[in-house]
């Protein structure tokens, strides 16, 4: 939450003390940023805004995900900033989870609530279908049918883009079957995510803390017990934590996050530049906490770097 207003006043050419520039009144129509985020966010929000009075060109509205017995704190004013439109308050579908909240034609996001010392969120963002892909052999058959009955060639594009064709004998030309679309799970500070799993089947990838490692080297007269107990007792999480909850999730890749500053990243040097993850780019203790994951998830899984970022393709 600390770092949202500057955020904000970045994005949106915050104009600090300016009471005469025109482009404040023309933004009062665009799209507004819309944020997600717990109750209070709110309020923190509208209260940095206002106390430093920022004036922004353009609008946002945050939409809280509310526990149940949430209540506005007492420091939210009524009165909204001047670029601030109203916002949901979302309230819980079932027990511990906000499903579909945001239902649009191209992406559905869900929350679900995650332990830490405090309350915190893990998020799915789901991909709807995509169209199936004709196999060579059935390309083949079906414009050879489509030649048969004079149909025109797009009739193929349309059988791909998931139209049946019934032919003048009455035969069905059947599209491929979809394919599952994308799904991405962001977690917060975690040591429990399990609440999630069930949302979470077939993610594509999940991106999981993983704070604390029982690295023996780094852990004198500490063992693998004993360093997960203190992490878990802390609201966060160990390597094979997170490669269990991927492995429930039957998930494809397990982007690790969030580590201990204990740990030295000796790879490639950041240097605030822009760089693009790979599968074993990691080296020294980074590929040693890749491995404890590993140790409890089979599929692919990568230590994150700060400005760095993992392409995901197309294929589901």
């Amino acid at each position: 939450m600390f770092g949202l207003a500057p955020l904000m006043a970045a994005m949106l050419n915050g104009l600090g003390g300016s009471t005469n520039d025109t482009r404040v009144e023309e933004s009062r129509s665009a799209i507004p940023i819309e944020i997600y985020g717990p109750r209070n966010l709110r309020g923190v929000l509208r209260a940095v805004l206002m106390g430093t009075y920022s004036h922004l060109l353009g609008r946002y509205v945050v939409h809280e995900l509310h526990f149940p017995g949430d209540t506005a704190p007492a420091y939210e004013t009524a009165e909204r900033h001047p670029n601030e439109n109203a916002g949901r308050d979302i309230q819980q579908t079932s027990p511990g989870l906000w499903e579909n909240f945001i239902s649009e034609n191209d992406v559905s996001v869900s929350a679900g609530q995650i332990i830490h010392s405090i309350p915190s969120i893990g998020f799915v963002v789901q991909e709807p279908p995509l169209p199936g892909k004709l196999t060579h052999d059935l390309v083949i058959l079906y414009l050879d049918k489509i030649k048969t009955h004079s149909l025109p060639r797009s009739t193929l594009s349309q059988i791909q883009n998931g139209e049946t064709i019934t032919l003048p004998t009455g035969e069905q030309l059947h599209p491929p079957s979809p394919r599952l679309g994308r799904k991405i799970v962001i977690l917060g500070d975690t040591s429990d995510a399990s609440a999630l799993i069930p949302l979470s089947q077939n993610a594509t990838v999940v991106v999981h803390e993983a704070t604390n490692a029982y690295i023996p080297h780094l852990d004198a007269g500490m063992s693998f017990t004993s360093v997960e107990e203190r992490t878990i007792s802390r609201g966060h999480s160990t390597p094979q934590m997170a490669g269990k909850f991927a492995a429930a999730c039957s998930a494809k890749v397990l982007l690790l996050n969030h580590f201990s500053a204990r740990y030295r990243d000796e790879g490639e040097p950041l240097n605030g530049k822009i760089g693009s993850l790979r599968e074993g780019h990691e080296t020294g203790v980074m590929a040693e906490i890749r491995d404890l994951a590993k140790t409890q998830f089979a599929g692919t899984v990568v230590c994150a770097r700060d400005l760095w970022t993992w392409e995901i393709s197309g294929k589901a």
